[in-house]
């Protein structure tokens, strides 16, 4: 069971989240500012951004998954 105590540290780390969500929002003038990060991302902040979600933990769940199916053999393609 959840002690109030973690129900405390979860409340604090979500209103710490939300409130820079909204400092950081208010930066942005439209959507596609947004989505876009205002076109001034740098490339390489853009390729580890990309890296890092094909490594995320759907990968870690679903590779050996499809390892096991495919006879131990699996490629990722990127």
């Amino acid at each position: 069971m959840i002690s109030l105590l973690d129900w405390f540290v979860i409340l604090i780390y979500a209103g710490v989240v939300i409130a820079f969500g909204i400092l950081a929002g208010k930066k942005e003038s439209t959507t596609e500012d947004y989505f876009l990060g205002g076109r001034k991302m740098p490339w390489i902040s853009v390729m580890i951004s990309i890296y890092a979600t094909s490594l995320s933990a759907l990968t870690f769940i679903g590779v050996p998954g499809a390892a096991f199916e495919g006879d131990f053999v699996y490629l990722q393609l990127a």
